[in-house]
């Protein structure tokens, strides 16, 4: 990797990056240079003041994976998905989503393994991913948002000691309308599903 020709870039377009000119850069090194170019450039706008997110619609394949620089995230507004392994086993611990939100998708393994303590799933959300948050040890608090249609996958709390609860913005009723994927519980730590009107027991 030309970690100058980055620097270079940086400097450039630190106040004029529009999201075609970021897009191009993260899929170059994707594509040439392997996941580990995409986390040390995710790095380098960190270091440099930049965040990246402001600048496109999609949070990059393995943005801050292993990073030890990301530990905590404000998703802007603009994003509309979180990609495959964005997050993971990076130092992420605190996570916020910009009120409105237009994520809609979090996709497989994208915060497994880190040392993130809670999240709040922001409205709009439709689906979240395999193993999304496998191996978040320190996850503590969790809320899914009244959103008709959400589809939560297999294991996406598996190994997860410290979630015994998730709240629910709504009823049971509307919980088992809403809601759908039977696995999603595989592997978690969970006893109850907190709803306005009751627990559900899992």
């Amino acid at each position: 990797m030309n970690i100058d020709a980055i620097r270079k870039f940086i400097k450039q377009y630190a106040y004029d990056i529009d999201q075609k000119q970021l897009d191009f850069v993260y899929q170059r090194y994707l594509v040439e240079e392997g996941l580990n170019s995409v986390k040390t450039l995710t790095d380098l706008f960190y270091l440099s003041g930049v965040d990246p997110l402001k600048y496109t619609s999609i949070v990059p394949i393995a943005y801050a994976k292993e990073s030890d620089k990301v530990n905590s995230v404000l998703i802007p507004s603009n994003i509309e998905a979180i990609s495959i392994e964005a997050f993971r086993d990076s130092n992420l611990r605190y996570i916020t989503f910009s009120t409105p939100s237009k994520c809609i998708f979090i996709d497989h393994r994208a915060f497994q393994g880190t040392p993130l303590k809670k999240i709040d799933i922001p409205d709009g959300m439709r689906e979240i991913g395999v193993s999304v948050f496998q191996g978040c040890t320190e996850l503590t608090e969790v809320s899914f948002p009244n959103t008709p249609g959400l589809k939560l996958l297999t294991g996406i709390f598996e190994d997860c000691p410290k979630l015994t609860t998730v709240q629910y913005h709504g009823t049971a009723r509307e919980y088992s309308q809403n809601v759908s994927g039977s696995n999603w519980t595989v592997g978690s730590s969970l006893k109850y599903i907190e709803c306005y009107d009751q627990d559900i027991k899992i």
